[in-house]
Formats: C-alpha cells, sequence, structure tokens
C-alpha cells in the first residue's frame, strides 16, 4: 500500500455534503466528518482503475465528527452518500 505522504489535499477545491443525495461523478481523496455521520456508499477506484467499495475497506459505516478519511495515493473516491451527518470532500 502506498503511503499518504506529500498529499497535498484541497489543492483542487471541497465540497459539502450534508444531505442524503447520491454524489458521483466527482473525484475526492479525502474526508472529514463535521459531526457525527453515517455513510451509506463510500466507493471509488484503486490506482490501477478498479473498483474498491471504501466503505468496507476502510470500515467506515459510521464516523465521528472530526474523523479524518484517507485513502491511499492514486486511489479516487467517486461515488459517496450520507445516512446522516455532513462531510466535506477533498
Amino acid at each position: 500500500m502506498k503511503t499518504f505522504e506529500g498529499r497535498l489535499s484541497g489543492a483542487n477545491g471541497c465540497l459539502l455534503i450534508d444531505d442524503t443525495s447520491a454524489y458521483t461523478g466527482k473525484e475526492f481523496d479525502t474526508i472529514i466528518a463535521q459531526e457525527d455521520t453515517v455513510i451509506s456508499v463510500l466507493s471509488g477506484t484503486d490506482s490501477n482503475g478498479n473498483a474498491v467499495d471504501f466503505k468496507t475497506v476502510q470500515n467506515v459505516d459510521t464516523v465521528k465528527a472530526n474523523a479524518l478519511i484517507l485513502v491511499p495515493m492514486g486511489a479516487t473516491i467517486t461515488s459517496i452518500t450520507l445516512t446522516s451527518g455532513s462531510v466535506i470532500c477533498y
């Protein structure tokens, strides 16, 4: 697994998600929970372009406020849906 060193989160802006809509077609690698949050979908691709269910791999069903979620270098989150709470995606 690649390290997280040298990553600059926010270089491409951010998106606040505070509803239960499905967000797809965007690319993120960092998420910060703004409050206790329940995530129903968190998926994307690894550095080789293979599909990954990050919710399962990283066990991020329910996260506490200020939790930091990172995917490995080269991986990308392309789909996120919340059940409750709010996050900022970078």
